[in-house]
């Protein structure tokens, strides 16, 4: 790409990633922000018996999808719980707009990618504190293998087509995060039992967490020429041979070897309750 191209590309990125003076103003206006503090609030506590508390401070247009431009059209605003543990999320505002200058609040959208994830995040914090010494085990037991990501979804985390249902799901979840059980160790075992998703897509045989790891070669098994897969076979002989002594999931093994350019997966399920 020559520097002309290259030079109307960024203008043009440039120019329609500005938001325009109407929607600037729209922004800024106190009474706008006012309604759209109290919209997040009442949502909060209507929709969910939740006390919400937007930082209005932090109030910004978002961006297009996918792209670095501003979309001048949607605005969103941090958003937190007065609940232990916290939970943060993003609301979503629409602006109503048209080419006359006209500006108007459109949806506020405090589900979609925001109070939609609380049961997942709940349920993910206190899976990890209800396992952690051992997971920690493992990780003791195995130098070069880390925990990744941990995942467990909520009966809430799903499309729920039955409004009632998923009322009844989503009241149920918060009475007990307003009651304070989810910052409770006593209570955890409890709360994975009542409110993680009970069926998945793929088998009759339940939903389980997901936990994903990598495996790495340490300095030391480098320097005693040990292979990656060497290491890797190890590391999923023990998982097999001690799945007693590991919580019920899908667990993920992955091992990236940049330097051999190795590339090895392996999937494993441990179900307690079957």
């Amino acid at each position: 790409m020559n520097k002309w191209l290259a030079s109307l590309l960024l203008a043009t990125i440039f120019l329609s990633g500005c938001a325009s003076k109407e929607s600037k103003a729209f922004r800024d206006d106190e009474n706008v922000q006012s309604e759209i503090r109290d919209t997040i609030i009442r949502k909060g506590k209507e929709d969910f018996n939740l006390d919400l508390i937007p930082n209005m401070d932090k109030l910004k247009f978002d961006f297009v999808d996918a792209l670095p431009l501003i979309d001048d059209e949607r605005l969103r605003v941090p958003v937190r719980t007065t609940n232990n543990p916290e939970f943060e999320f993003e609301a979503r505002i629409k602006i109503d707009a048209d080419n006359s200058g006209y500006r108007a609040l459109g949806d506020i959208d405090i589900e979609s990618g925001g109070l939609r994830n609380l049961g997942e995040f709940l349920l993910t914090s206190i899976y990890q504190s209800e396992h952690k010494n051992k997971i920690d085990k493992f990780l003791e037991d195995h130098k070069g293998v880390s925990l990744y990501s941990v995942n467990v979804m909520a009966k809430t985390s799903v499309f729920i087509e039955d409004k009632k249902e998923k009322e009844m799901l989503v009241k149920s979840l918060t009475a007990d995060y307003n009651a304070g059980k989810f910052d409770e160790p006593s209570e955890f075992a409890g709360l994975l039992t009542k409110h993680m998703l009970e069926d998945n897509n793929y088998n009759n045989e339940g939903y389980l967490p997901d936990l994903h790891f990598v495996v790495e070669l340490t300095y030391s098994e480098k320097s005693k020429k040990l292979s990656a897969e060497e290491k890797f076979e190890k590391v999923i002989a023990y998982v097999h041979k001690n799945e007693g002594n590991l919580p019920s999931g899908e667990y993920i093994f992955n091992l990236n070897d940049n330097e051999e350019e190795i590339r090895l997966a392996e999937y494993i399920t441990i179900n307690h309750e079957r």
